[in-house]
């Protein structure tokens, strides 16, 4: 794991940045928080981990194209793991 991110979603629309290990980190999260799309915010509407080993042809594309697309293209991000903690 080279960055991580801690964030707070509720049953709203409120969400927060709690702790990031990097700028990169940052990036992902403003990401899926501005675009509404991302692991982060599948496992927070389900409850469950979510898994993407490989943002180029895994899962991910399918599920969350335009945030797919800019982690790749912005970064050097190629795998993303998010837990649900409740």
């Amino acid at each position: 794991m080279s960055t991580a991110a801690i964030s707070l979603l509720t049953g709203s629309v409120a969400r927060q940045t709690l702790a990031v290990t990097d700028g990169t980190a940052q990036l992902l999260e403003d990401l899926q928080f501005s675009l509404n799309e991302g692991a982060c915010m599948e496992a927070a509407s389900t409850g469950r981990p979510v898994l993407v080993a490989d943002l180029q042809k895994g899962s991910g594309v399918a599920q969350w194209p335009v945030v797919a697309a800019a982690v790749l293209e912005h970064t050097a991000v190629r795998a993303v793991f998010a837990l649900p903690l409740q």
